[in-house]
């Protein structure tokens, strides 16, 4: 199923979930940084649904399956890791976020702005732009900025 095909309510609950169960982290490899969308829960069924919705979408994902100790539960999780696929999958979840969509916008930004310059080597101060924006959202999901 695409996220095209969903309707209004479904979009509405994925948006709701990322709210709750999901996050926006950081991924480094040879100095640059790459936002990663994730999506957490212990139903399985769950976490394969949106991965499904967004596997039409060329999206690279990994499901991945984790112990919680604390609740002897399985933990699977969903990775959008590829930078077009994050910066989609925020456009999509967007109009259905009330806690993260600051943190989305601002990844969004970061993202437009990285994928202008993807293809040459990164400048000193292009290099800060990408630390500043993972220590913005890093403060963001800790509730430290308004």
């Amino acid at each position: 199923m695409a996220w095209e095909k969903l309707t209004e309510s479904e979009k509405g609950y994925i948006g709701g979930f990322f709210d709750g169960e999901g996050s926006i982290t950081f991924s480094t490899t040879n100095e640059r940084i790459y936002p990663v969308v994730c999506f957490y829960n212990t139903n399985k069924n769950v976490i394969d649904w949106i991965a499904d919705i967004f596997d039409e979408h060329s999206t690279k994902r990994t499901v991945d399956k984790r112990r919680d100790s604390r609740h002897n539960l399985d933990n699977y999780a969903v990775y959008v890791k590829k930078t077009k696929d994050v910066k989609f999958v925020l456009e999509c979840l967007l109009p259905y976020l009330k806690i993260k969509n600051i943190q989305a916008i601002q990844t969004i930004e970061f993202l437009e702005w990285k994928l202008k310059i993807m293809n040459h080597k990164r400048t000193e101060k292009e290099k800060l732009v990408e630390n500043n924006h993972k220590e913005l959202i890093q403060k963001l999901n800790k509730g430290e900025c308004d």
